[in-house]
């Protein structure tokens, strides 16, 4: 423990000598490095803690994404997809497009929202906790339910949108679409130079009172 009796022994050493204890210890310190250290596991409150804690943000991105699909699927079936002829299924995937590059734009103010205005606290682990198996599947977990939950509640625009204005839309550009290839073709088959198609429409009958 004297450091000047350590500096006499350091003196007397020889090159070799120096060089084998330096390799000594090199070797002790990557063998302490390399023991693997026993981390505790969590108890199942911090594991439903973490699965809470991640579970939220993620409900507003299910809100978010799901609301924004239904809506600007709307919008597009009954603008582009009436008058381009797009199917309803490809009006849905473009919705899902502009959904998703919105949950890319407003991700950091939902993160933001939770973090700053409801304040959620951080579950109280260490950093090598938070790489264990068990802490990664309750993220996980929390993930998922929070998704379903979020995409859920999401779904209250079905609830006032009009699903019957553009299922009728599209059936009367149909009907349009189908008399101007009458009228093209019983031109071209009269070889008329003007043609007009007159439709007779029936009412129906009123029953007779007994």
């Amino acid at each position: 423990k004297d450091p000047t009796s350590l500096e006499s022994f350091s003196k007397e050493l020889t090159g070799s000598q120096k060089q084998s204890i330096s390799k000594l210890s090199s070797l002790a310190e990557i063998q302490q490095q390399q023991t693997p250290k026993v981390v505790p596991e969590p108890s199942w409150d911090d594991l439903r803690f973490v699965a809470f804690h991640t579970s939220i943000p993620f409900v507003g991105f299910g809100v978010m994404d799901n609301a924004i699909l239904i809506l600007a699927g709307d919008a597009i079936d009954y603008n582009l997809g009436v008058w381009l002829g797009i199917t309803t299924m490809c009006a849905a995937a473009i919705g899902n497009i502009v959904s998703d590059v919105a949950g890319v734009l407003l991700g950091t103010a939902v993160e933001d929202f939770c973090a700053n205005t409801l304040k959620l606290p951080v579950p109280s682990l260490t950093t090598a906790q938070r790489q264990l198996r068990s802490v990664r599947f309750a993220n996980q977990i929390g993930c998922a339910i929070g998704l379903v939950v979020g995409c859920v509640i999401g779904m209250f625009p079905l609830l006032f949108l009009d699903v019957e204005r553009t299922h009728a839309l599209k059936k009367e550009v149909a009907l349009d679409k189908l008399f101007q290839d009458v009228v093209k073709e019983a031109g071209s088959l009269v070889g008329a130079q003007r043609t007009q198609l007159y439709i007779l429409c029936h009412k129906p009958k009123q029953e007779t009172e007994k």
